[in-house]
């Protein structure tokens, strides 16, 4: 039991400052890729909008491999180059990013026309 109400006295005298930082993470959120259907022995760009914090790394995809022969890779992986598609470009190409936070993916299929076809379907 205290004797005096001088027992519960607290000192607050001193101050103590403390500094932090908050980090969040944002995970990667790509925009839905649009299905493709070029025309024969031209040039397809597909490009992946994608936004997160930290800046997600981008990487490609056909039929679910990583090998894609005959691409370029432009402005940070965002852009897949392919020159004067041909027939056996049919595929399934995916874009994924990932960071930190997560990762997303989204996928197109693209589907090459040759020139007989175009001029019927106009």
């Amino acid at each position: 039991m205290l004797s005096t109400i001088k027992d519960l006295a607290v000192d607050f005298s001193y101050q103590t400052t403390f500094t932090f930082s908050v980090l969040f993470l944002v995970p990667p959120r790509i925009r839905r890729l649009q299905d493709m259907s070029p025309i024969i022995h031209s040039d397809l760009n597909v490009t992946c909008i994608v936004e997160g914090d930290p800046v997600p790394s981008m990487y490609w995809l056909k039929n679910g491999a990583h090998v894609i022969p005959r691409t370029q890779l432009s402005a940070c992986n965002r852009t897949l180059v392919i020159s004067d598609v041909d027939i056996p470009v049919d595929e399934v190409y995916t874009c994924v990013a990932v960071n930190r936070a997560g990762n997303d993916s989204s996928s197109a299929a693209v589907e090459v026309l040759s020139e007989y076809m175009f001029t019927i379907l106009n």
